[in-house]
């Protein structure tokens, strides 16, 4: 499990319009129970509510930052501001942080957007 209180996790994806993007947002709402196995997450979420998504991770200390990456230059048409990498044993969860307002816009510059999965 990526986190210990699911209720809590949603709560917070509609209180700050958080959204879950890759494999790991299918496997949510995969008939099958374990159909994939996911060993990481991505989480997208906008400048306004870094702290408080980073803090919901970080703040029981359930999770540890390994490395945070800023928006390099020559990606000059991104919508990314920043990259935290967090651990928790095996489990990796990628908060990307947008410097829009809708923390979908990283979502929809990928080329694979037809096929992205994300929940909201």
């Amino acid at each position: 499990h990526f986190v210990d209180n699911a209720n809590a996790l949603i709560e917070l994806l509609n209180h700050t319009g958080t959204v879950i993007s890759r494999s790991s947002a299918l496997s949510l709402v995969q008939e099958k129970c374990q159909a994939i196995t996911v060993q990481d997450m991505d989480i997208y979420t906008t400048e306004k509510h870094e702290d408080e998504v980073l803090n919901h991770f970080k703040g029981k200390k359930v999770y540890e930052s390994m490395l945070e990456v800023a928006k390099k230059k020559e990606y000059g048409n991104s919508t990314i501001s920043k990259i935290y990498k967090l651990s928790k044993g095996e489990k990796e969860v990628d908060l990307i942080v947008s410097d829009w307002s809708c923390a979908l816009a990283p979502i929809l510059q990928f080329h694979t957007t037809a096929v992205m999965n994300y929940i909201n």
